[in-house]
């Protein structure tokens, strides 16, 4: 392990660093060489979070990771926040109708993906004729024109949805020691969503033409980044500067418009698509947080035929109510705090405990344990055999 100053960080690994230490002119950036999708990796920091001055930390766009299950060690927390996903994107408006009942119905704007077809025109004496507009393809795409013959004309195809934003990742730091801010910079704004297509004509002879395509609705913006940092000790101070504000959702596309022929008067067209919905502002969040507690087992020693010395540290209680710290043992691998045990100071440090009462020459395992409110948490599973229980016997020679 080692600091953090400045530089990039793989959120497709573990990472772990004693501190992170920003300053003036320090730059934090961020990466996923991983090819799978889902979570990126939480990052722990064993000792304290530090940043000041005219530091800067860049989340990434394009994006949406979010904190998921953070398993260092002996540690495993859920740190599932909040799933970034895009902005709300608007509806479509519906084409306008024809010129007149002879006329087709104008497509739909799209909401999702594209517009639809425009209809065909309905004739009273005879069968419908003319084939309708093209929708319009996603994303933005403008509605193709419709088409007829001597009978009848065609709506026009609807505009598509315009290209969502790209939302920004969530990054988690997970903070054994104090958080402390004096300054900074955080970057991560969701870019803007596109607009919606326009929606095609409709088309058609004299007074029979179809109606006029609806517009598409706007794509949504991007949601700005979120900077999560869990801590197990104190915070002070916040990020100075904090751009993360979401993107803005694209306009609807236009419904096309036709002025209508003799004998007919006015115009007939199609609703304009809605606006795409803005993303959402991002933020840096400071979560006070607890764990199960870290515990070492140190040395064997002392090893008798009834009895032997085992020393153990804990290292932190976890930041909640501790209930027990000792050595627990037994003659089977991995023992826990159902079988044999001894008891330690409820006190973080070392400590060294005599186990007594064992069998004599008898393969034994051991390892140190904590229990807090949250959990048991063990060391390492270390092994010794006691010594055999040999008592001499003494003949008396007269």
């Amino acid at each position: 392990m080692a600091n953090f100053t400045t530089g990039t960080i793989d959120l497709s690994t573990i990472n772990t660093f004693d501190n992170v230490i920003m300053g003036n002119g320090d730059v934090m950036n961020f990466s996923n060489t991983g090819t799978g999708g889902g979570a990126g990796q939480p990052i722990k920091v064993t000792g304290n979070f530090t940043v000041s001055g005219t530091a800067i930390i860049n989340l990434r766009v394009n994006t949406n990771l979010a904190p998921g299950t953070v398993s260092i060690g002996t540690y495993t927390r859920d740190l599932n926040a909040q799933t970034l996903n895009y902005g709300t994107g608007g509806s479509g408006s519906g084409g306008g109708q024809g010129g007149n009942f002879r006329g087709g119905q104008g497509g739909n704007g799209g909401s999702v993906g594209s517009g639809s077809d425009g209809g065909q025109a309905t004739y009273s004496y005879g069968p419908p004729t003319g084939i309708g507009g093209t929708a319009g393809a996603y994303p933005g795409g403008f509605g193709g024109a419709g088409s007829s013959s001597s009978n009848g004309g065609t709506g026009g195809g609807g505009g598509g949805t315009g290209q969502h934003g790209q939302s920004v990742e969530s990054v988690c730091f997970y903070v054994e020691g104090d958080i402390n801010i004096s300054g900074g910079t955080i970057n991560g704004t969701g870019t803007g969503g596109g607009s919606g297509g326009g929606g095609g004509h409709g088309y058609g002879n004299a007074d029979l033409y179809g109606g006029e395509g609806g517009g598409g609705a706007g794509g949504a913006g991007g949601h700005g980044g979120r900077l999560f940092l869990y801590h197990l000790g104190t915070k002070t101070g916040d990020v100075t500067t904090k751009n993360l504000s979401g993107g803005t959702g694209g306009g609807g596309g236009y419904g096309a418009s036709k002025t209508l022929q003799w004998p007919y008067s006015g115009t007939s067209a199609g609703g304009n698509g809605t606006a795409g919905g803005n993303g959402n502002t991002g933020g840096v969040y400071y979560i006070e947080t607890d764990i199960i507690p870290n515990i070492m087992t140190g040395a064997v020693s002392n090893i008798f035929a009834r009895q032997v010395s085992i020393e153990g540290e804990l290292v932190h209680n976890g930041g909640v109510e501790l209930l027990g710290v000792g050595i627990v043992y037994g003659t089977s691998p991995n023992p826990d705090i159902s079988g044999g045990k001894s008891g330690a100071p409820l006190a973080i440090g070392t400590f060294s405990l005599i186990i007594a009462s064992l069998d004599s020459d008898t393969q034994y395992y051991a390892r140190a344990y904590a229990t807090n409110t949250i959990g048991t948490a063990y060391g390492e599973e270390i092994t010794f055999k006691t010594h055999n229980d040999f008592i001499p016997k003494i003949t008396q020679i007269n």
